[in-house]
């Protein structure tokens, strides 16, 4: 799948925040777990300038086959300050494809890129048109999105923005903690046990957390959250049954009772 947009962002923040909603995107529908270190996800960047007050982009330079976020971050302000340092000294930009090496943070041209004419597109006589109806669209909707979700944790269920943002980025964690809500009926302390214990816990560097399989289950997690409610525990003691269930499994009640919490 190749996704192209138009020329509209306009800093490297907005570059990084978009592909990281697309990755959301592509592992909360399925479409692929969009690792780009495994080569699952790459982009192509394409830098221009112009300048302030002007409208009108000047020659695009593309950088090929970024494969993390970080290098695409790095990749980017190397592109924006050598055109800048050439425009500064009154040379010009050529329109051109260029790889970039991220251990020596520096780009080096691989060829003219050309424009969409120098393509010499023509029709395949055996690849028919596909024509998508809007019908055909509407009847394949995905319910919700990440962003939805997030949406929804913000404005509906009134958690912290960067609750929102992190329960709502994975669709195992976010289903998750939905099934805990709906039968907690209380998102602020499920939210709370799953960021600050279960997420605590299994977060280790880098590596990315699996939330399926795990010995809690959200039946049991809605049951601390509500003899938390009742304060039949405190929250000390709450935290130290989740780590239980979340180790050994079991049940919430039992091991309040074995415990003596």
């Amino acid at each position: 799948m190749e996704i192209v947009t138009e020329p509209c962002f306009h800093s490297k923040e907005d570059v990084l925040e978009y592909l990281r909603e697309l990755q959301k995107i592509m592992r909360f529908v399925g479409a692929s777990d969009a690792d780009m270190e495994k080569g699952q996800l790459r982009c192509d960047v394409n830098i221009s300038l112009r300048p302030e007050g002007s409208h009108e982009l000047r020659n695009r330079v593309e950088l090929k086959n970024l494969n993390s976020f970080q290098q695409i971050g790095r990749a980017i302000d190397t592109e924006v300050a050598r055109q800048t340092e050439i425009y500064d000294e009154n040379g010009t930009i050529d329109q051109e494809t260029r790889g970039w090496d991220d251990e020596a943070g520096e780009s080096h041209s691989l060829r003219s890129k050309e424009d969409a004419m120098d393509y010499r597109y023509f029709p395949e006589p055996d690849l028919p048109p596909l024509i998508i109806t809007q019908e055909y669209i509407a009847e394949r909707k995905i319910a919700e999105l990440p962003i939805d979700r997030r949406q929804k944790y913000l404005n509906d269920w009134k958690l912290l923005p960067d609750d929102a943002r992190i329960l709502s980025s994975d669709r195992a964690m976010s289903d998750f903690f939905e099934k805990t809500v709906q039968l907690s009926s209380d998102s602020k302390k499920s939210a709370s046990l799953i960021l600050t214990v279960i997420l605590g816990i299994m977060k280790k560097g880098d590596e990315e957390v699996e939330f399926t399989g795990l010995k809690i289950t959200p039946q049991n997690l809605a049951r601390v959250v509500e003899m938390l409610k009742n304060d039949e525990i405190s929250s000390t003691n709450a935290q130290e049954v989740v780590r239980i269930l979340l180790n050994e499994g079991g049940n919430p009640d039992e091991i309040v009772a074995q415990k003596g919490l």
